[in-house]
C-alpha cells in the first residue's frame, strides 16, 4: 500500500484521500475573478468580444452581410441557416482568439509602445519612460528608466524575462514547452484551491506511475515555481533544443526528440525523484524541486560556463553555484526549522529530491552530449 491509513471525516478508517470534491463557492470566485481580470485588461479589446447574440459581430461589413442574408433569404429556413452560420463563424473566431491568447504572449508595437499580453494583465515597455502594467482598467507605472535611458537591475530583469515578445508556435519549441508548463502549474494551483478541505492528491507510488509523474504539479508555490521556470528551466529547454536539432534529419524528428527529452527531464526525473524521496523519507513529496534541480544539472553538463544569475555585474552564479547554494539553504532550513520565506515548504524529503534531481539531470545532459555531438560540442557550452 502506498498511502498510510487515516480516519476520514465520516469516522471510518481508509487509505483513499483522492476523491474529487469541488467547492462551488470557490470555483465561482475563480470564474468571477477571471472574468473581471480578463475584461479589465485593455490589451484584450473586450469590446470586440461581444457575442453575436447581443447584436455584435467582428466587423461592420460582416454585420451588414448577415443582415442582407436574413432580409433576402427565400424562406425562414434559409434565414435561420444564414444567421446560424454567421453566429457559428463568429463564435469559432472568438474561441480561436481566446485559445491563442491563453497560449501566447502576444507582443505588438503601437506608437512606439511595446505591449506583451498575458491575458489577465499586460506589460507595456515605453521607450525612455519605463514599463507599465495594465490591469483592472488601469495603466500603472511599474518601473521607470533613469536619466540615461537605462533600467535599474530589477526592472532590467523584468524587461528581459517578461517583455520578450516570443509567441506560442510550433517553431519556437522551448518557449512553447515553457508556456505549457507554466499553464499547467497555474491550473494546478487554481484547481487545488477549488477543492474542499481534506482533499489530497495521489502521492508518488510505484504502483501509480501517472500519479508519480504528475506529482511535480501538485502543491505548487506559484511565485517560486514561475521564477524557477523562467530562470532555470527555460534555459535548459533552449539547450535541449539546440542539442537534439544538431543531427536531426528533419524538423519533425527534432520536434519529437525535443518534447521527449523535455518530458523525460521534467516529468520523468522530477516525478521519479519525488517517488524516491517519498519512499526513503516516508513523507509524501510533491512539487518542482526535483525537476528544477534536474534542469540545472542538465545545464551543468551542457553549458557549465553559462551564467544563470547575474546581478549588477558583481554576482555571477553558474548552474553548479545555484545547485549548491539551494541545497545548503534547504538543509539549513529543514534541519534547524528556520523557515526562510522562499523555502518555507522545504523539508528533508524536498532537499533529497533536489540533490537527486541535480545528479540525474547532469547524467542526462552528459548522455545527450555524447549522443548528439562530437568534437564541436565545446562550442555549444556557454
Amino acid at each position: 500500500m502506498c498511502s498510510p491509513p487515516y480516519i476520514s471525516s465520516s469516522g471510518t478508517v481508509t487509505r483513499d484521500r483522492t476523491r474529487y470534491e469541488l467547492s462551488r463557492p470557490r470555483a465561482l470566485c475563480v470564474v468571477a475573478l477571471f472574468i473581471i481580470l480578463f475584461a479589465g485588461n485593455p490589451a484584450n479589446n473586450v469590446e470586440d468580444w461581444r457575442m453575436p447574440l447581443l447584436g455584435s459581430s467582428t466587423g461592420t461589413s460582416e454585420r451588414q452581410d448577415s443582415w442582407y442574408q436574413r432580409m433576402y433569404a427565400e424562406d425562414g429556413a434559409a434565414a435561420a441557416e444564414a444567421t446560424s452560420s454567421t453566429m457559428s463563424s463568429s463564435l469559432f473566431q472568438s474561441a480561436a482568439s481566446m485559445m491563442d491568447a491563453f497560449l501566447s504572449s502576444v507582443q505588438s508595437v503601437v506608437d512606439g509602445k511595446l505591449t506583451t499580453n498575458y491575458v489577465l494583465f499586460s506589460l507595456r515597455n515605453v521607450a525612455y519612460e519605463g514599463i507599465y502594467i495594465q490591469a483592472l482598467w488601469n495603466d500603472s507605472l511599474l518601473c521607470r528608466y533613469d536619466g540615461n535611458g537605462r533600467f535599474d537591475p530589477l526592472c532590467s530583469w523584468v524587461e528581459d524575462h517578461f517583455c520578450h515578445g516570443m509567441s506560442f508556435d510550433r517553431f519556437n519549441r522551448p518557449f512553447a514547452a515553457h508556456r505549457m508548463l507554466e499553464f499547467l502549474l497555474i491550473a494546478s494551483a487554481v484547481s487545488m484551491w477549488c477543492m474542499k478541505p481534506g482533499w489530497w492528491p495521489p502521492e508518488p507510488c510505484w504502483k501509480r506511475p501517472v500519479a508519480t509523474f504528475a506529482s511535480i504539479l501538485w502543491f505548487p508555490s506559484i511565485i517560486e515555481d514561475l521564477i524557477a521556470c523562467n530562470m532555470f528551466i527555460y534555459p535548459s529547454l533552449v539547450k535541449i533544443d539546440r542539442l537534439v536539432s544538431l543531427t536531426a534529419a528533419s524538423e519533425g524528428v527534432a520536434t519529437r526528440r525535443f518534447y521527449l527529452s523535455a518530458v523525460a527531464l521534467l516529468f520523468g526525473i522530477g516525478g521519479l525523484t519525488n517517488l524516491v524521496a517519498t519512499l526513503m523519507m516516508r513523507n509524501s513529496n510533491f512539487g518542482m524541486h526535483g525537476a528544477t534541480a534536474a534542469s540545472l544539472g542538465y545545464l551543468l553538463a551542457t553549458a557549465p560556463n553559462k551564467v544563470i544569475i547575474r546581478y549588477m555585474g558583481v554576482i555571477n552564479m553558474y548552474a553548479s553555484d545555484v545547485l549548491m547554494a539551494i541545497a545548503v539553504i534547504g538543509l539549513i532550513d529543514s534541519l534547524f526549522s528556520i523557515r526562510l520565506p522562499v523555502f518555507g515548504r522545504s523539508g528533508r524529503h524536498s532537499v533529497l529530491a533536489w540533490m537527486l534531481g541535480g545528479v540525474v539531470g547532469n547524467m542526462m545532459g552528459q548522455f545527450q552530449l555524447d549522443r548528439y555531438t562530437a568534437w564541436w560540442h565545446p562550442f555549444l557550452q556557454g
